[in-house]
């Protein structure tokens, strides 16, 4: 008979399984792909005609990831009106928006390890609630794609594109938790919400 493998240092197996894998491998290509493009993005020559917001290095980077990129864009409005200075701007548009990209691809990893289902809502103790968070987050999402969608709007067809990413990551995110909460409330017993 085998005997057990020991835990790896992080409580894992010698060898990580596809799961574990996964929420390492997407931040680690994630965040230096989002750090690629920002830099791009810091290093063109200043424009007040054609801001450097605008440019495609910039939008795809936002996104692709489109969570981070509306929790950045609270976090903005609110430093706004709270901190008004420049430094904290720069640290949200750089480290902390960075921070944001690796834990929204860290979440991604775990949330695929679930098999159709919200590990992270399960593990929380809170599931309905925190699959509720999760359905306003994702349909909270489309009005932020219209919001991006406005200042690239006289360029049709690039507007349209930069979009589209925001739009997929608001169906898949309200889909993926509304379907979570349904079997929450199947497993209760209790009636799943009205179609």
């Amino acid at each position: 008979m085998e005997r057990a493998k020991a835990p790896g240092p992080f409580g894992w197996g010698t060898a990580l399984s596809r799961s574990h894998r996964a929420r390492l491998i997407l931040p680690l290509i994630q965040v230096p792909l989002a750090m690629a493009l920002s830099i791009h993005n810091i290093l063109r020559p200043f424009s007040s005609e054609d801001p450097n917001y605008l440019k495609p290095d910039r939008q795809f980077c936002q996104a692709l990831n489109a969570p981070a990129a509306a929790v950045e864009f609270l976090l903005m409005h609110v430093s706004d009106a709270l901190f008004p200075w420049e430094i904290v701007y720069i640290l949200l548009d750089t480290a902390i928006y960075f921070v944001l990209v690796g834990l929204l691809w860290y979440a991604v990893g775990i949330e695929l390890s679930g098999g159709g289902r919200s590990v992270l809502s399960q593990k929380s103790g809170r599931r309905k609630l925190m699959d509720r968070a999760g359905v306003c987050f994702g349909v909270a999402l489309f009005p932020i794609a219209m919001l991006v969608h406005g200042p690239l709007s006289s360029h049709k067809l690039y507007a349209n594109l930069v979009t589209l990413p925001y739009l997929v990551w608001a169906v898949v995110i309200t889909w993926f938790y509304w379907r979570d909460l349904r079997h929450a409330s199947k497993e209760n017993g209790l009636p799943g919400p009205r179609r």
